[in-house]
């Protein structure tokens, strides 16, 4: 669902809707993997098919379960979670006063014009 800059035309105001989007930080990676083994429906899922139910690419999901990653936009997050079947809460913590975002998020959404 989040989509980059290219994709949206690169205008500003584009940009800035999909930078503010809320990130969601990963719990636990481990858990996530264990999950993915035997989702709500008793069946495996493959980080193919998962990226493809949160609309994220591979890539991401693979650094969210090496670590290389911590933080994904909500949208990002609700599609990992339906396509498991667990709630929200249990695999991301939200980002904000008790979880603060990664200060570059900050940053590049603050140095573009609306």
């Amino acid at each position: 669902m989040l989509k980059t800059p290219k994709q949206l035309g690169s205008t500003p105001k584009e940009v800035v809707i999909a930078m503010n989007e809320r990130l969601w930080k990963i719990r636990d990676p481990e858990l996530l993997e264990r999950l993915m083994k035997c989702t709500g429906t008793g069946t495996p899922v493959t980080q193919r098919e998962l990226a493809k139910a949160a609309s994220a690419s591979h890539g991401t999901i693979g650094n969210l379960l090496n670590g290389a990653i911590e933080y994904v936009p909500e949208a990002v997050a609700n599609g990992i979670v339906d396509r498991i079947g667990v709630d929200l809460l249990v695999l991301f913590a939200p980002t904000g006063r008790a979880v603060p975002a990664p200060r570059t998020w900050r940053a590049l959404a603050s140095a573009v014009p609306a």
